[in-house]
């Protein structure tokens, strides 16, 4: 399901390929700035999108840290999120105590980021259950958007996990 009107792509950088340094703001600028990239092959605009759930799993060690680390490694994956993963990756780091704040902040350079626009903000709002929260409304909203170019959601919040679900998004959750 797309957002009519609003079309997000996931900005990957896979080695050796260089990307505009400027802030992007809207999916028409950021499809102008990787016009002239997508016939290279190490380019893809296909990802999993990933929550909170996850990217605390890749700077701490709970019990699916291993497990999520195995699944990176084996599968080299295109990782994506909202913009809001940033501030939520760092509060709940002083909250849980991230031991290492160099792995955050790597774990952070690795993971691409999704404008949190209006149109996301709107589908987010409309998202049923009514008592989804409204951090993993916008969070599935934006990975609603990507649509297509995205295989699925990775994710440990089951309540979020099965809301994607029936709306037609595949889960992943390494364990």
């Amino acid at each position: 399901m797309r957002n009519a009107g609003l079309v997000h792509q996931a900005i990957v950088r896979p080695a050796g390929l260089s990307l505009p340094t400027g802030k992007i703001t809207d999916g028409l600028g950021l499809s102008e700035a990787l016009d002239e990239r997508r016939n290279d092959v190490r380019y893809s605009l296909v990802a999993w999108y990933i929550d909170a759930s996850v990217a605390v799993k890749l700077v701490t060690v709970e019990a699916e840290t291993a497990a999520m680390h195995e699944w990176v490694a084996s599968n080299s994956p295109k990782l994506v999120t909202s913009d809001l993963l940033r501030t939520v990756l760092l509060r709940s780091g002083q909250c849980i105590g991230i031991a290492d704040p160099l792995a955050a902040a790597q774990a952070l350079d690795a993971i691409d980021y999704l404008p949190a626009t209006s149109a996301i903000f709107d589908l987010a709002s409309q998202l049923v259950p009514s008592d989804l929260g409204s951090l993993d409304a916008l969070h599935l909203a934006t990975a609603l958007d990507l649509a297509g170019d995205c295989h699925g959601i990775v994710s440990y919040d089951n309540r979020p996990a099965a809301t994607a679900h029936s709306n037609g998004i595949e889960i992943l959750s390494p364990r």
